[in-house]
């Protein structure tokens, strides 16, 4: 061997089970390498192997959604925070995409660039026919805070008519 050190096959020290009881709002999961289990994630059943908790700020669930001929996956978090338009959502799961119809891919996708920018600080800023996207589907989902900020955007381009 180099000298190097495998980092993968190192052995992860797991916290020991406590007593305590998470809140009803996290739900406890046990590591992939539990005995009998060949899911990533599983509900705690066994109250002998040890317990964590999802965060409740950063323990993103994901929604596959059918654009045209596209598929995304994305967080659910900003669609939940619209608790009508996006009911829907509630029980979807990552497995099974759900259609969106009459939505265009292009739309969309500079839809998602608005909520979840992928540059992180130096996000490239939107061009004016991302911004007439977020608008337009803003629009059509009720989106007033969304949509707001497409009109304020939109309006700082003065050579662009009115929208």
């Amino acid at each position: 061997m180099d000298g190097s050190i495998d980092i993968l096959a190192e052995t992860p020290v797991l916290p020991p089970a406590t007593d305590s009881h998470p809140s009803p709002s996290e739900q406890s999961i046990i590591p992939n390498d539990a005995p009998e289990s060949n899911d990533s994630l599983q509900v705690e059943e066994d109250l002998n192997l040890p317990q964590y908790s999802k965060d409740g700020k950063y323990y993103l669930e994901f929604v596959t959604l059918l654009v045209e001929d596209c598929i995304f996956m994305v967080p659910k978090y900003h669609f939940m925070r619209y608790d009508n338009q996006f009911n829907w959502m509630r029980n979807t799961d990552e497995e099974t995409p759900h259609k969106l119809d009459d939505i265009e891919k292009v739309d969309f996708r500079a839809f998602m660039k608005l909520l979840h920018p992928m540059y992180l600080p130096n996000q490239p800023p939107m061009t004016t026919d991302e911004w007439v996207s977020v608008l337009k589907l803003a629009s059509k989902w009720m989106l007033l805070d969304i949509r707001e900020a497409a009109k304020k955007a939109l309006d700082t381009r003065p050579w662009l008519h009115k929208i």
